[in-house]
């Protein structure tokens, strides 16, 4: 137990040591997005800096096309909230999620072995990982955040568009024009970005599948991740932000049944 614990937090040490504190240029109007990894992280980003031309203070594979306006304030993003150290709760913060059945499998898939195991997994990092963000998210004053899924982001574009942009108090004036052109843009960055990681395996998005890897592996094992899920995250937090992902799964006809 107190080597899987130390095991642990060198795993939590290490990862965090590649990731900074956010420098923040303007702390007031900076606007900061918190996204857990393979949650839409590079297609968010990109497609802000195409429909605002802020600019975005992190390396991504960008919309061809783009204008920048370096007078803008920046938009920075941050994979960890003790990145944002620098920052206050007058910065405008956009947190995304996605649903932790498909997180969990897909880094329990796409481990080293290329085999699902959960066991070389550090389930309770990851979780700890996803809490230390609703968390942060449910301490920040309710004018300034906003919540976004990746399922949404994926199956409902013009509504998450139109929040973001709002939320920023930017002008609609491209998002028509985006939202035309939204297929050729995603193939336009998908093929950069796995250019960009082709070492690293590059993306493994399935369009707007978002149950691909839950519909590939059996009910107990989505129980299994159900429960430590509702163990370590507070109540009020699984409530206000997850409990919806906690559905059954109706296999035959690829949905989610509401209960």
């Amino acid at each position: 137990m107190k080597k899987a614990f130390l095991l642990s937090c060198c795993l939590c040490l290490s990862l965090q040591a590649k990731y900074q504190p956010v420098p923040l240029d303007n702390v007031a109007k900076s606007p900061i997005c918190l996204t857990m990894p393979s949650s839409g992280t590079n297609w968010l980003l990109a497609s802000l800096q195409f429909l605002t031309h802020r600019p975005v203070k992190r390396s991504i594979t960008a919309i061809p096309g783009k204008v920048i306006d370096e007078n803008k304030a920046a938009i920075y993003h941050a994979h960890f909230p003790s990145e944002l150290i620098s920052a206050n709760r007058n910065n405008k913060l956009i947190i995304i999620t996605r649903n932790y059945r498909e997180l969990l499998l897909r880094y329990a898939k796409y481990n080293p072995s290329k085999t699902l195991n959960l066991e070389k997994l550090d389930v309770e990092y990851w979780i700890r990982w996803y809490r230390d963000m609703l968390e942060c998210f449910d301490f920040w004053p309710s004018h300034n955040r906003l919540l976004i899924t990746y399922e949404d982001l994926l199956l409902k574009p013009q509504q998450v568009y139109e929040d973001l942009l709002d939320f920023l108090d930017e002008k609609r004036d491209l998002l028509d024009t985006f939202l035309e052109n939204l297929g050729t843009y995603k193939e336009q960055t998908l093929r950069l970005y796995n250019r960009k990681y082709r070492r690293a395996g590059g993306s493994v998005s399935r369009g707007t599948d978002v149950l691909f890897h839950t519909m590939q592996v059996d009910g107990e094992l989505i129980e299994q991740i159900d429960q430590m899920m509702q163990k370590d995250i507070p109540q009020r937090l699984w409530e206000a932000y997850l409990q919806h992902y906690c559905t059954p799964v109706d296999k035959e006809n690829m949905t989610r049944k509401k209960l």
